[in-house]
């Protein structure tokens, strides 16, 4: 009898750790129909078909977690977060391989855009599957970003990003390599008070 082939294992890394300095206050932490933006983004990296969901936490890390309670999810605190999103990419990562060495691919999610959703996700998790891709990423306002999937040829690219410069520099480095997925609503993101305001007022 053939021996079935065991489907790759995917998990999905929720970045949670940032200061929020343009907002003022922890952007994690602002509700939005009546569910902060870091449990709202947890529930659909759950919902989706990743094998688990890994969230970084930094600042605010006491109060995110209380966010986070009862959700079944693995929690780990960046003590480098200070240092920019790279550090709390590769600390999501080691978490991840830490947890499960076979992972073949991981998917990044943020805690500030609201529009995502677990289908979404899931459509980002089929790409890969099916193409046999190693980068699939969002598209909206005329660039490549989060939720991105990176394949494991590139997690140690991802371990050797640095200070401010995100995953969204190496889809651009490589973008003619990368998989699309249309997210018109992934331009809108919380960075000021400002944004937020508009985005409660929104239909």
């Amino acid at each position: 009898m053939q021996e079935r082939k065991e489907r790759p294992r995917v998990f999905s890394v929720l970045l949670a750790a940032g200061g929020s300095s343009r907002m003022g206050s922890p952007k994690q932490l602002l509700t939005l129909e009546g569910e902060s933006l870091v449990r709202r983004a947890a529930r659909a990296a759950l919902g989706s078909a990743c094998d688990g969901v890994v969230a970084v936490l930094g600042a605010h890390a006491e109060a995110v977690a209380g966010e986070l309670a009862g959700l079944d999810l693995t929690q780990v605190r960046n003590s480098d977060w200070g240092e920019g999103i790279g550090a709390s990419i590769r600390c999501g990562l080691e978490e991840v391989l830490a947890r499960e060495p076979t992972c073949e691919a991981v998917l990044l999610v943020l805690a500030d855009q609201p529009g995502v959703t677990s289908a979404l996700l899931d459509r980002l998790v089929a790409e890969w599957r099916a193409g046999e891709c190693g980068l699939v990423a969002c598209a909206y306002a005329g660039s490549l970003g989060a939720p991105a999937l990176f394949a494991r040829a590139h997690f140690e690219a991802l371990r050797g990003l640095g200070g401010d410069r995100g995953a969204k520099a190496l889809l651009l480095e490589r973008e003619s390599e990368v998989r699309r997925v249309e997210f018109p609503d992934g331009a809108i993101d919380i960075d000021t008070p400002q944004d937020y305001e508009e985005l409660r007022r929104s239909p």
